[in-house]
């Protein structure tokens, strides 16, 4: 993925950026490795994959966030998180409400229906999504009743994590979502 044409030169404080892969964290910190935007093992970087993002992570980084610079450069945050509860992003909303220069926030997450629109209306958004809930929903629709019924089975087996992290709910949105999109634009 070519992030010149995603982060321009003068970037902004923070980004929501909607993709399903993980790995794009990784991407993102070597960009900004590779064009000197930031060390990224430099202790000016924060970076976390998280399955549900916490209040706990929230001030953890909010604790990173009040230390000075190493390097009086910048200070970068990449989060991936599939699911973030709500007390986390407004926790993180008071780190965003008064940005200081060089602090950088970038939050990856899967779906941003679940995203507070607070918190939406202090980030930059892109989508860079690889939908899979596209692809099911357009399966689904062609599926007979009992097919469906066993396509839920399945969704709910594939997508349940043991701690009740909200992963389960933040695919069924995205599916929901997806499959509503299609319906609104065939009819």
């Amino acid at each position: 993925m070519d992030f010149s044409k995603i982060f321009p030169e003068k970037i902004h404080h923070a980004y929501i950026i909607e993709n399903n892969n993980d790995l794009i964290v990784d991407d993102i910190l070597n960009y900004f490795d590779k064009t000197n935007f930031v060390n990224k093992k430099s202790l000016d970087v924060f970076f976390g994959k998280f399955e549900t993002f916490s209040i706990e992570d929230s001030l953890s980084i909010r604790d990173w966030y009040k230390n000075k610079s190493i390097n009086e450069g910048n200070k970068v945050c990449v989060i991936y998180a599939s699911f973030l509860s709500r007390e986390a992003q407004e926790s993180l909303l008071k780190i965003l409400e008064e940005p200081t220069p060089s602090n950088y926030f970038i939050i990856i997450t899967p779906n941003v229906s679940t995203v507070i629109p607070t918190l939406m209306s202090r980030v930059h958004y892109l989508c860079l999504s690889e939908n899979q809930s596209k692809e099911d929903v357009l399966s689904f629709v062609e599926m007979s009743l009992k097919e469906r019924f066993d396509f839920i089975a399945s969704f709910i087996k594939e997508n349940k994590k043991e701690d009740d992290s909200g992963y389960l709910r933040d695919r069924a949105i995205s599916f929901m979502n997806e499959l509503e999109r299609y319906y609104y634009k065939e009819f």
